[in-house]
């Protein structure tokens, strides 16, 4: 999806369950991430289509982004409808 929208030049990382994480909405893996590469999590945003993607996030700590053509999720800091809606 990343390269697709021809924006993966902005991700450092990307972690799955196949890296040995429990499933989300575990933060597991954001928590991680965040300490792997010295974040603060109030500069950090957690980016998913499913509201499991949102709840890891917010269980982490960090702000939420909702990537969704046809719904919203209530309880993300931001909703979008296009990965491009990113860089605005």
């Amino acid at each position: 999806i990343l390269n697709a929208a021809h924006i993966s030049q902005y991700f450092t990382e990307v972690v799955t369950a196949d890296d040995g994480f429990p499933r989300k909405p575990a933060p597991n893996s954001i928590n991680y991430l965040l300490q792997k590469y010295n974040l603060n999590p109030k500069k950090t945003v957690m980016i998913g289509d499913r509201v499991l993607d949102i709840e890891a996030g917010q269980a982490a700590g960090v702000d939420t982004v909702f990537f969704d053509r046809h719904q919203e999720c209530s309880s993300a800091t931001k909703n979008i409808k296009k990965l491009t809606e990113l860089m605005e």
